[in-house]
């Protein structure tokens, strides 16, 4: 809801309307501005957002919860509850579990590296930089998805439809 004022012109013409963003308004689009830069595929706490807006993590759940309701941000809740894990931008597919997402990530990693030979595990972590235990268990999750299959031997990754 953008405010207005009419600044007469000291004419017999109409007055010129200037308008101006609430505090509301702007500390939103800050939020959200911060919100999309920080997110790289993983929620982003309120705590981090608002320490890059430079406002309290109270304040900046109010002004998620009006960028929400405008459809700029949603919360990504843990399986069965109401528990927020985070934020993503609104622009930002929900049709994916957070573990979904990252089953998927650790896949195309996978596949990118594929070349004819099963991939372990720790090749996988070390070219996303995360912990193997980590990307292991994205990887088993990834083959329930029917994304990769384990080797007979169980030491070694390939991608599906390879």
């Amino acid at each position: 809801m953008n405010m207005s004022i009419r600044v007469p012109r000291g004419t017999k013409r109409e007055p010129d309307v200037i308008e101006f963003q609430t505090l509301e308004e702007t500390r939103t689009n800050d939020v959200v501005a911060a919100l999309e830069k920080m997110h790289d595929g993983a929620p982003v706490s309120a705590k981090r957002i608002g320490e890059a807006v430079g406002i309290s993590g109270h304040q900046t759940l109010i002004y998620l919860h009006m960028a929400a309701e405008e459809g700029r941000a949603k919360p990504v809740r843990t399986k069965n509850s109401d528990v927020t894990r985070g934020w993503v931008p609104g622009d930002v597919g929900a049709s994916m579990s957070l573990a979904d997402e990252r089953a998927t990530l650790a896949a195309d990693t996978l596949a990118r590296l594929y070349d004819g030979k099963p991939l372990s595990g720790r090749q996988v972590a070390e070219e996303m930089e995360r912990p193997t235990g980590t990307v292991g268990r994205w990887l088993t999750h990834a083959e329930t998805l029917g994304l990769v299959v384990r080797t007979e031997t169980h030491r070694g990754w390939i991608p599906i439809g390879d």
